[in-house]
């Protein structure tokens, strides 16, 4: 009698486990700086003898940087001088490195860890937002602020130049993930020589559209946190077509041909919920 009892009550919780969906929420920081400029899809740091180039759009946000040596000359930073910091606490690029030299016109990657490991919570803005929800900070006030200081020297000279790249976060959005994206129409193109790229392309003959996943903002200056629910109720609604991924292209149509898979992706893709 206790096995049959413990066995209804696992198919109890198994049944209401099925009907919970997982909805996905994207947290979106946004930088701004005085000194480093938007360019295409990175930020953008410039002097007479380097430049440095920042792609923050990365799962917590990458600060590393390339820096370009545009001279003649050997280009030489002092690690001892030179230093990541976060909201006031400076931490070193490397340890046990006298120097790091980037050869005349060539890139050198330094590294920099993480910015934001948690997501920010504020009482002010929504958690679980049914469409997008913000907050807004200036210099002063924002839960967020780092620096690049870098400290260099050029050929022979002793005369050291120092670079001080500033940023903080000047927004927050929490986006229910599909009003996060856009669904953009992939170009036609004919499916002759075989390539690594093969899925980005499909036949004119297929007969419906193939459409990319991208998002709605520029990413130069943004990072961003994922995190999601599980709820047996509804939390947002999206109003736009019924996408499905498909296997074959590695994109999203409106007709679904694989149901079996479909099923599963519902779940942890809310743009294919009904």
């Amino acid at each position: 009698m206790k096995h049959f009892s413990f066995l209804l009550l696992f198919v109890a919780i198994s049944l209401s486990s099925c009907s919970l969906l997982q909805y996905n929420y994207v947290q979106v920081f946004e930088a701004q700086s005085s000194t480093v400029k938007n360019q295409d899809d990175t930020m953008v740091y410039e002097d007479d003898n380097c430049a440095i180039r920042y792609a923050l759009w990365a799962e917590g946000g990458d600060a590393s940087f390339a820096i370009y040596n545009k001279t003649d000359e050997m280009l030489t930073i002092d690690p001892g001088k030179s230093f990541f910091i976060r909201n006031g606490i400076a931490q070193d690029y490397y340890t046990n490195q006298p120097v790091i030299a980037i050869p005349p016109h060539t890139s050198r990657i330094m590294k920099a860890p993480l910015l934001k490991e948690d997501l920010l919570l504020d009482c002010d803005l929504d958690r679980y937002p049914e469409e997008t929800a913000s907050i807004s900070y200036n210099e002063e006030n924002s839960p967020l602020s780092f620096t690049n200081y870098i400290t260099y020297s050029l050929g022979k000279s002793t005369t050291q130049k120092v670079i001080e790249n500033k940023f903080y976060i000047s927004k927050i959005t929490n986006y229910a993930e599909p009003y996060a994206y856009s669904y953009v129409e992939r170009p036609k193109r004919p499916c002759q020589n075989l390539t690594d790229d093969d899925s980005k392309t499909y036949d004119d003959s297929y007969p419906t559209k193939v459409y990319d996943l991208v998002y709605k903002f520029n990413l130069s200056n943004r990072f961003y946190l994922k995190y999601h629910k599980w709820s047996n109720r509804k939390l947002y609604k999206y109003n736009g077509k019924r996408y499905f991924y498909n296997e074959t292209f590695k994109g999203y149509t409106t007709i679904n041909s694989n149901e079996d898979s479909d099923y599963k992706r519902r779940l942890l893709h809310p743009f294919a919920q009904p």
